[in-house]
C-alpha cells in the first residue's frame, strides 16, 4: 500500500467522518506528520472527500533544547502552505514515566482544541503499530492495538496511515522533496519504546523474513478480539451506567471479575484515561466485591465510590487558586478548576463584587436566621458536592465574611441568612460547574 490521498478518503469513511468540513493534522515536524499534512491537502482534491479546509495543531512540550525550533519549523510550514496552526505550549509532568506524561499532556492539549464534531488526524503507521502491539503485550496490557479511529473530546480521531510503513511515508518525502525535522530523542533507547525500534524490532526482521505478515495476522486477530470484548463491555454495562456516566457499585460487585476488569478498562477508555494493568484492575474489583471504601490509584485515574456510585476522575486534580479571584458582575467566569456562573433571581445575594477563594479549615456558616453557625464541609456534603470537588469550587465572601458557596451543577446555592435580599426583590445566584 503506497502513501497516497485516497488513505485519507478511506479513514475517513471508516471513522464516519466523510462530510467533516475542516481536517486538523497534529503536526510534531517529524517526516510522519509532515508527510500526513501533504496527504490530507492532496486530498481535498478526491470528489469523495468533504473537506475544504486543512488546518494544524503543534504541541510544544517544552522537553528538548530544539523543542522552540520544532514549532518555528511548523509555523514556517504552515505559513507557506496557507494553512491555519495552533501552537500550544504544555508543560510535562517531572515525576514517573516522561513519555506517558507527555502523551497524556498532548492528547488533552488535541481534545482542548478539538471543536465539537471536528477530526484530528495523527499520523501513526504500521511500524508505530506493530511497536505499540509488541510494547503493550510484553507489558501485559488487554488491549494491545491503536485503532484506526475513536472518540476525542468533542470530535474523532482517525490514523489514516496505520496499513503504510514508515518507509513509505518517508519515500513520499523524497520524491515530492519535503523537509522535515528529526528529534534525537526517538534514538535514545533508555526509553523502552525506542530500545524496541532500535534493537529489538531490526533483530526479529532480520531472523524471520515473514516477521511482518506474521504480526500483521496477530494484530488483525487482536482487533477482532478487542471488537469482541468491547461489545460484551456494552452489554455489561448498560444496566449498570448511570445517565451521568457513573457506574452502580452494587451491579459491578455482582457481575464475575473478568467481565467486570472488561467494563472497567472499556469505561475508562472512552473517558481519555490511560490504560490500567490488569493487576491495577483486580485489586480494584476486590475492594468493591469485599465492600471496602474504593479510593484506588489506577495509571492515570483515580476511582472514588461516592454514594453508591463508582467515579473516574483524573488522579491529579488542581484545587481552586490559593491566591483566589474577584467577581464583579460576569455572567460567566472561566477558571482553571471549573466555571462559575452567575445569574439575577428572585431571591439570591445582594452583591456587586464578590472574593473567591478556596476552603479553609473550620469555616461556619449561618444558613436560618435562628440556626446555628454549621461548619461549611457538612453544608457542601449535604448539597451532594463530592469530596474531591470540595477544594476545587470557590467559596463566596464579601471582604473577609463568607457569605456562601455556589450551587453545583444544578444543586441549589448554600447562602448566608445574613446575606439574602429582603422577600420579592432580586440578587444574584451563582453556580459552580466543574471542569471535569
Amino acid at each position: 500500500m503506497d502513501a497516497e490521498p485516497a488513505l485519507i478518503a478511506t479513514g475517513l469513511r471508516e471513522a464516519g467522518c466523510a462530510e467533516a468540513r475542516r481536517l486538523t493534522v497534529a503536526l510534531s515536524g517529524g517526516p510522519d506528520s509532515v508527510a500526513l499534512l501533504d496527504l490530507a491537502q492532496r486530498a481535498l482534491e478526491l470528489p469523495d472527500v468533504s473537506a475544504r479546509e486543512v488546518a494544524a495543531i503543534h504541541v510544544n512540550h517544552g522537553l528538548q533544547p530544539e523543542s522552540d525550533a520544532w514549532a518555528a519549523f511548523c509555523e514556517e510550514l504552515c505559513r507557506e502552505r496557507g494553512i491555519a496552526l495552533t501552537v500550544v505550549p504544555v508543560t510535562v509532568v517531572a515525576t514517573g514515566s516522561v513519555e506517558a506524561n507527555a502523551r497524556d499532556a498532548r492528547y488533552r492539549a488535541f481534545a482542548d482544541a478539538l471543536e465539537s464534531g471536528g477530526v484530528l488526524l495523527l499520523a501513526h503507521h504500521f511500524d508505530d503499530q506493530v511497536e505499540t502491539w509488541l510494547f503493550r503485550t510484553l507489558r501485559g496490557d488487554a488491549r494491545r492495538t491503536m485503532p484506526p479511529h475513536r472518540q476525542l473530546g468533542g470530535g474523532t480521531l482517525v490514523r489514516p496511515l496505520l496499513g503504510v510503513s514508515r518507509q513509505q511515508l518517508l519515500d513520499h518525502l523524497c520524491l515530492h522533496k519535503l523537509d522535515h525535522v528529526v528529534d534525537p530523542s526517538n534514538a535514545d533507547t533508555s526509553y523502552s519504546r525506542n530500545f524496541l525500534r532500535e534493537a529489538v524490532l531490526p533483530l526479529l526482521r532480520q531472523h524471520d523474513s515473514g516477521f511482518e505478515a506474521k504480526v500483521a495476522a496477530a494484530m488483525r486477530s487482536d482487533t477482532e478480539r478487542d471488537e469482541l470484548l468491547a461489545a460484551l463491555a456494552e452489554l455489561d454495562r448498560t444496566p449498570l451506567e448511570t445517565d451521568a456516566g457513573v457506574l452502580r457499585l452494587a451491579r459491578l460487585a455482582a457481575i464475575p471479575a473478568p467481565r467486570a476488569r472488561n467494563v472497567l478498562r472499556h469505561w475508562l477508555s472512552e473517558r481519555g484515561f490511560r490504560q490500567p494493568t490488569t493487576r491495577a484492575l483486580d485489586a480494584a474489583i476486590a475492594t468493591v466485591a469485599a465492600g471496602r471504601r474504593v479510593d484506588i490509584r489506577v495509571a492515570d485515574t483515580r476511582l472514588v465510590a461516592y454514594q453508591g456510585l463508582l467515579h473516574a476522575i483524573p488522579r491529579d486534580l488542581a484545587p481552586f487558586e490559593a491566591s483566589g479571584r474577584r467577581w464583579q458582575g460576569e455572567s460567566e467566569l472561566l477558571l482553571g478548576s471549573g466555571r462559575l456562573v452567575a445569574a439575577r433571581v428572585s431571591g439570591g445575594i445582594d452583591a456587586r463584587s464578590l472574593r473567591l477563594a478556596p476552603i479553609g479549615e473550620g469555616q461556619r456558616l449561618r444558613v436560618h436566621r435562628d440556626g446555628p453557625r454549621r461548619l461549611v464541609r457538612d453544608l457542601m456534603r449535604e448539597a451532594g458536592i463530592p469530596p474531591w470537588e470540595r477544594e476545587r469550587i470557590p467559596l463566596l465572601f464579601d471582604g473577609e465574611r463568607l457569605i456562601g458557596v455556589p450551587g453545583f451543577r444544578d444543586s441549589s446555592p448554600v447562602v448566608g441568612a445574613s446575606s439574602r435580599v429582603a422577600e420579592g426583590q432580586t440578587g444574584w445566584e451563582f453556580r459552580w460547574w466543574p471542569s471535569t
